[in-house]
């Protein structure tokens, strides 16, 4: 009988680079122990196709892209990370996220909280909780109170 709560074989943190993600990234690299299961997701808003960066062919997908690997390899250079499986997608973040867990038959979905509130939560929502609904395996949800206690750690 298997004693974890949760399968760590195929583990997906989705990060948008803020502090809270990180962290998540981090507390999820201990949890997994083995670095090849886990699996990085960073989504980047589809461009206007009126920004002068698209009109003047100077921008494209591709190009962002490739920022964000190289900021994650400058950000992420220890030698665990060599193993990490790291994606970026173009989109809406929730439908990418859920989307990728899907293609890559994640077990465990671990989602950094930014626990908005008020109108920003009224008109933007949580991504979290739209993942919670569509995902196809668990997500467990990170709240600021527990990625600020492992910080003091």
């Amino acid at each position: 009988m298997n004693s974890n709560l949760f399968a760590t074989n195929r583990v997906l943190i989705p990060i948008d680079f803020s502090e809270a993600s990180l962290q998540a990234q981090e507390l999820t690299l201990d949890f997994v122990k083995d670095p090849s299961h886990l699996y990085v997701l960073h989504v980047i808003p589809p461009l206007n196709p009126g920004e002068p960066g698209v009109i003047w062919n100077r921008l494209d997908d591709e190009t962002r892209k490739q920022h964000v690997y190289q900021l994650f390899k400058q950000r992420f250079s220890r030698s665990e990370y060599e193993q990490v499986h790291f994606s970026v997608a173009v989109g809406d973040p929730v439908a990418a996220i859920v989307n990728y867990a899907k293609e890559q038959r994640i077990d465990l979905i671990i989602v950094p909280s930014h626990k908005r509130t008020g109108l920003s939560h009224f008109f933007q929502g949580s991504v979290a909780e739209k993942v919670i609904r569509l995902a196809h395996c668990p997500v467990l949800v990170l709240g600021r109170d527990s990625l600020s206690a492992s910080s003091k750690q």
